[in-house]
């Protein structure tokens, strides 16, 4: 059994190099006729390219004052948000340079991990003598 399994698999591998080497040909063969038809399809591509240009720089030239008016009109209200958002940007920036300071100050005190008077103990003692 052993030995058909090992035939076929050999049986495999010649094909397939078989198929391989024969058709390595046809794909040259394709990119050739893919640069081909490139070549022969880039005239049309500019003509079509060339004659679209004078319409998109109308459009564009057309549509101009109107984008001009809609920016100048959302303007005040951009600003308008702005201030209203500024108290809470100042507020969070506040919060977050103060958790920062407080982070800080806990991992260079360390974390309480192998000190040796433990927080609970230390709190025990003070309410003890008041």
């Amino acid at each position: 059994m052993k030995t058909q399994n090992m035939m076929f698999v050999v049986l495999v591998v010649c094909l397939a190099v078989c198929v391989g080497t024969s058709w390595g040909h046809f794909f040259d063969d394709t990119t050739g006729k893919a640069e081909q038809a490139k070549d022969a399809a880039a005239p049309t591509v500019y003509s079509a390219m060339d004659a679209a240009a004078p319409t998109v720089d109308s459009v564009m030239d057309a549509a101009a004052p109107t984008v001009d008016s809609a920016m100048d009109a959302a303007a005040p209200t951009v600003k308008s948000a702005m201030d209203a958002a500024a108290p809470t940007i100042d507020a969070a920036a506040q919060k977050s340079g103060s958790f920062a300071s407080w982070a800080y100050d806990k991992i260079s005190r360390g974390l309480g991990f192998g000190t040796e008077e433990p927080v609970a103990q230390t709190k025990y003692e003070e309410t003890k003598t008041n």
